[in-house]
């Protein structure tokens, strides 16, 4: 049962691989730091050797930046959830009332914690705001896709 579910194991992340086409990369990194891993833990097995250079190769594959997709500045902005108009005047009326001395920190958990315990029927109106916001982003998104295609 356990080769079983190593093997099954192993398939998926080969398969992850060969998606991602990081197959040639991984084998790279393997070649690179076999021998390294292999003279530093001599006791260990070919696959615990194996396993701790993927444990290795995941991390470096974790740390790289992915490239950020450039945002077009005409492209209409997604519209605030009810949470964060609350939490936008919210913090308008900390301005108003000037206790500015709280941290960030305390801000957003003071919020949070009254936007859990709100009334269902003052939540539901910022619900309905962040409604009319979708609707409103929704129709800018049409008419910019409708721009975009005729430009292309």
């Amino acid at each position: 049962k356990e080769f079983l579910e190593n093997k099954a194991e192993l398939l998926r992340k080969t398969q992850e691989m060969a998606e991602s086409g990081d197959m040639v990369e991984y084998f790279s990194f393997l070649q690179e730091n076999w021998r390294k891993v292999v003279e530093d833990h001599q006791e260990m097995e070919a696959k615990e050797v194996q396993e701790v250079i993927w444990q290795m190769w995941s991390k470096v594959k974790t740390k790289q930046k992915k490239v950020k997709k450039v945002r077009d500045p005409a492209e209409p902005r997604k519209p605030l959830t009810a949470f964060f108009i609350y939490q936008r005047q919210m913090r308008q009326e900390l301005m108003k009332t000037g206790n500015v001395a709280m941290s960030n920190k305390e801000v957003m958990g003071m919020v949070g914690e009254r936007w859990r315990n709100m009334d269902q029927d003052l939540r539901r109106e910022y619900e309905k705001q962040a409604e009319e916001l979708k609707v409103d982003y929704k129709k800018e998104m049409e008419n910019f896709k409708r721009g975009k295609d005729a430009e292309d």
